[in-house]
């Protein structure tokens, strides 16, 4: 479980699971979630790997890593641990075992598996009812959502897997892999949700470059964005809020595009 891996190994992610020791809570408060991924941001200054995504949970946390270092990931979340452990102990005067003994971890084999696990992780608030949306505080979620904000975060990774110049437009193709929800733990993501984006996306740029119309420009030029909207749920078969989130616009506005030209 924690033997070392270095440049040559085969595990370039890894999804791990730390819990707390007895169930007993990791987190009081805000300030200890922001502390422990500042310790994240440490570490992975120090040793050069990869954070590609995390969600924090009272009693767990999980992580997304890529292996960029010759570190063994038991030695970087040994020092993780020591680090919040310390901070923990003197905020709250306790002392002991804070974490449960090693840890749980899921090689990640390819990308279709990556963009599984980040999905798993991020909806895992809402589905417990931690929050009513996927824009729960303590994960990489809505740093994804919003390739504006700065992060330590390594979103490149994912985002060249949706679009290898916008981020934009990989952001919400990325968000529109969320919407499916998986109610099960099973680690998986549908083919047929997999290819309906990728359809989507090739529709999406080959209408840009035909009409040479920047994605900006989308929710003004009215004529352009109704004939997308229209091409892009028949052949993509998308919902209506994947389509909203594809094209950075309302989703009343595609539903209500598709129900007039439905009714003519």
């Amino acid at each position: 479980m924690t033997r070392r891996l270095n440049s040559y190994s085969k595990e370039k992610y890894i999804h791990i699971l730390l819990r707390s020791n007895l169930n007993h809570s990791l987190f009081i408060d805000s300030n200890d979630y922001n502390n422990f991924l500042r310790f994240l941001k440490t570490k992975q200054n120090q040793y050069r790997f990869q954070t590609l995504g995390y969600a924090l949970f009272p009693s767990h946390i999980h992580l997304i890593l890529e292996n960029t270092s010759n570190v063994s990931f038991s030695t970087i979340l040994h020092g993780l641990q020591l680090l919040y452990s310390k901070y923990y102990h003197n905020k709250y005067n306790t002392s002991g075992s804070l974490f449960g003994s090693g840890y749980k971890k899921e090689v990640v084999n390819s990308n279709k598996d990556l963009i599984c696990h980040l999905r798993y992780i991020h909806q895992k608030p809402k589905r417990h009812g931690l929050s009513q949306t996927l824009h729960y505080p303590y994960s990489s979620y809505f740093l994804y959502a919003d390739p504006t904000l700065e992060t330590f975060i390594h979103r490149s990774t994912l985002y060249r897997l949706f679009d290898q110049h916008n981020d934009k437009v990989a952001s919400n193709l990325f968000k529109g892999i969320h919407h499916e929800i998986d109610t099960s733990d099973v680690l998986d993501i549908s083919n047929n949700l997999y290819q309906k984006v990728a359809i989507a996306k090739k529709i999406l740029k080959e209408e840009l470059i035909c009409y040479d119309i920047e994605y900006t420009s989308i929710k003004s030029n009215y004529n352009f964005r109704e004939n997308l909207i229209l091409k892009i749920s028949n052949e993509s078969e998308l919902t209506h809020q994947e389509i909203a989130d594809l094209l950075s616009i309302s989703r009343h506005i595609v539903g209500r595009i598709i129900r007039l030209n439905h009714s003519n």
